[in-house]
């Protein structure tokens, strides 16, 4: 495909990488509440209101803030920072090697924020940058084809993140996120010392 031989490749593995990896958050995140807090239903619909409020904050205005300071494919790299923190945090007080045990809600708080952002800034920022790069004769056939990439991303993360969780608790698809994120930041990198061009 045309698209995969042009810079939109690169959105497309981005796409892909971040979807995979929230999808280990999706997946595993009310697994974690319950084998690490011992929340039940009504204290986990309470932490679900505060992620509502957080990803409204960040659609609301914060995302513009952010692409003013860092443009878009700087966002894109300033919430995937934001996501891999929340994610390897995660992994770690997941196996007990975080300190502040004594206060295990306030470190669900402080990642649950980390990964809420990170996510809330990368996504329309994403999508934000791809179209740019898209040409306008092509945009729709370009996008569908990247967004393509981000429903096998996810997918693929919700297929995983079961067998990981398996194999000994939260820090496997939290860290399986972690890995694939970082990988989304690299492709940020190679994306921010490319010159845009626009696909043909």
């Amino acid at each position: 495909m045309t698209v995969l031989r042009s810079e939109l490749a690169l959105y497309a593995l981005a796409f892909f990488c971040l979807n995979l990896s929230f999808a280990q958050v999706e997946a595993s995140y009310i697994l974690l509440l319950r084998d690490y807090l011992g929340f039940g239903a009504t204290q986990t619909g309470w932490l679900f209101t505060y992620i509502g409020v957080c990803i409204v904050l960040v659609q609301a205005g914060l995302i513009n803030i952010a692409v003013k300071w860092f443009g878009e494919v700087g966002t894109v790299g300033f919430g995937a920072s934001m996501l891999v923190f929340g994610q390897i945090i995660t992994a770690l007080l997941s196996v007990g090697f975080l300190i502040g045990d004594a206060y295990p809600l306030a470190q669900i708080v402080l990642t649950t924020t980390a990964v809420c952002f990170g996510f809330g800034f990368s996504n329309p920022a994403l999508s934000a940058a791809a179209s740019n790069a898209a040409g306008k004769t092509t945009m729709g056939g370009a996008l569908g084809t990247v967004q393509g990439f981000a429903s096998l991303g996810q997918v693929a993360g919700l297929v995983l993140a079961g067998p990981l969780y398996q194999l000994g608790g939260s820090h496997y698809p939290f860290g399986f996120g972690a890995c694939i994120t970082f990988i989304l930041l690299i492709v940020v990198i190679v994306l921010k010392r490319r010159p845009t061009m626009k696909a043909a």
